[in-house]
């Protein structure tokens, strides 16, 4: 459950790096985006729309879950959370800008959010949207959604990722849709790091 917890911590830190470094390539040129929270699948009080692009402004989620933001102005996968009044996350969504509009959050985004993990794993649009249409045919994603639909309306995403249901469901997902274990990737990448440096020396 450690691993999954700080797969997902790391993942966020991951996104906000990556989305500077799009920011640097790109002068900072926003686009303001639209967007709607499906109140009925996402719980917390007082949520806004977490943007680093957002400057200090919190970009509040109204009554009926319609809310604008700021993002980067580029072709960058870009993820984006929903806060409740503690600072705690209780949805996600993977944007690109162009074609962005409107940006719903719900079970599905946030699932799909979770289990990809690195948005720089899909370089556009087109690529986002085949991983999409594949996990939607595995039946640990389809389980995953639901038990999102079940619980993010009474728990935040960090308080979910120690659920053991949670991590059952997480890590199956990366079975099914990406083949291995997220564990089994990083350790093969590492062998490969390790045999181009003895290469190169």
């Amino acid at each position: 459950m450690k691993r999954v917890f700080l797969f997902f911590v790391l993942s966020a830190s991951l996104t906000l790096f990556n989305a500077g470094q799009a920011g640097a390539e790109s002068s900072f040129d926003l686009v303001t985006i639209q967007g709607s929270v499906q109140m009925q699948e996402v719980g917390g009080k007082g949520l806004y729309i977490f943007s680093i692009w957002n400057g200090n402004k919190k970009s509040f989620v109204d009554g009926q879950g319609k809310f604008s933001v700021q993002i980067l102005a580029n072709s960058h996968p870009q993820k984006l959370s929903v806060r409740d009044d503690q600072g705690k996350t209780r949805a996600l969504a993977l944007i690109f800008s162009q074609g962005a509009n409107p940006v719903i959050f719900d079970a599905r985004s946030t699932a799909l959010a979770v289990v990809l993990g690195d948005p720089d794993l899909v370089k556009d649009s087109a690529g986002m949207e085949k991983i999409s249409r594949l996990a939607s045919t595995k039946a640990s994603f389809q389980e995953f959604v639901l038990f999102l639909k079940k619980n993010l309306p009474l728990k935040n995403l960090e308080a979910l990722s120690h659920d053991p249901a949670y991590v059952d469901l997480f890590e199956a997902c990366n079975r099914e849709i990406f083949h291995e274990d997220r564990a089994v990737i990083k350790r093969s990448l590492r062998d490969a790091q390790g045999k181009l440096e003895e290469l190169l020396k």
